[in-house]
């Protein structure tokens, strides 16, 4: 798992500290930098109250776990207030029992949209 995570943020940062950011990035435990996309940034800022900026923390987490076939979970309440919101989910997609859990292939359409503002860990 150390080698499929080693490209994971350590310290994540908030929405409102990254959107301040001239070039808004975190580091990996490798030391690389994960730069996000402003534009990304922007989308998530306008669909969120203000008052949660500081709340949602970057990137979201996008869980896999092996006990779980086909599908997947943001475990974070205003990550997936976030994604609710910005992809008109309205009433789909409830965060329950720990998480917002979505269909494996949403969960992937989610990262590929969202470049790097969503990272995935695989849990045993």
């Amino acid at each position: 798992m150390r080698t499929v995570h080693k490209g994971l943020v350590t310290r994540r940062r908030s929405l409102e500290s990254l959107l301040k950011m001239g070039i808004p990035h975190c580091l990996s435990r490798e030391g690389q930098r994960h730069v996000f996309d402003k534009e990304v940034l922007n989308k998530l800022a306008d669909c969120l109250p203000e008052d949660k900026h500081f709340q949602l923390k970057l990137p979201m987490t996008l869980n896999f776990s092996l006990k779980v076939e086909n599908e997947c979970y943001i475990s974070d309440e205003v990550a997936a207030q976030a994604i609710r919101k910005i992809e008109g989910y309205d009433k789909a997609y409830r965060y329950r029992d720990g998480g917002m859990w979505l269909p494996y292939s949403i969960g992937m359409e989610l990262m590929r949209k969202y470049r790097g503002a969503i990272q995935q860990i695989f849990l045993p």
